[in-house]
């Protein structure tokens, strides 16, 4: 791979996928090129990770970790510091509230990963006011609403599940 990779100029979105994973798991994979060296890159995770690798690990059935530039949980990282990554995270995420969306009816999306567009009707000001102290977000399709899940009141169940108290719904 040319080394000019890391520090691209952009990227042209080649593919976008839905991929149905066997035990009900789904991965959104995005295919991009980079406009400065032609290599190709590829997004591919979840709502709560995201990894840029040099190959299709998952079609390809190849070593995640052979292939993989970095790994983004989106939980710890925002879209000012992923770097030139950026384009294709922010495609990445569009992509995955998407199918999430069409395919469950609701999807968790943390706060600084959501598109503008989504909440444009609330205003930037309200917006940030409602996201003080919001550990994530859930989306539902129908009726369209947002859950603001706080973060003092959001707890891993022993069992691995979630447990919510005191969430806002609008």
């Amino acid at each position: 791979m040319n080394e000019k990779i890391n520090n691209p100029q952009g990227f042209e979105i080649v593919e976008r996928i839905n991929a149905a994973m066997t035990g009900g798991g789904r991965y959104i994979i995005i295919q991009g090129k980079c406009k400065d060296t032609g290599d190709t890159i590829w997004v591919t995770g979840d709502d709560r990770v995201c990894a840029v690798t040099r190959e299709d690990f998952l079609r390809g059935k190849l070593d995640y970790n052979s292939v993989l530039i970095q790994e983004f949980p989106l939980e710890e990282h925002t879209p000012e510091n992923v770097g030139h990554w950026r384009p294709l995270i922010e495609t990445f995420v569009e992509l995955m509230l998407t199918c999430y969306m069409e395919r469950d009816g609701f999807v968790r999306v943390y706060p600084w990963w959501l598109p503008k567009h989504a909440y444009a009707h609330y205003g930037q000001e309200m917006f940030d006011e409602m996201c003080k102290g919001c550990d994530h977000i859930i989306l539902y399709a129908s009726p369209q609403t947002m859950e603001f899940v706080p973060k003092q009141n959001y707890k891993k169940a022993a069992s691995g599940g979630e447990q919510r108290e005191g969430v806002n719904i609008i």
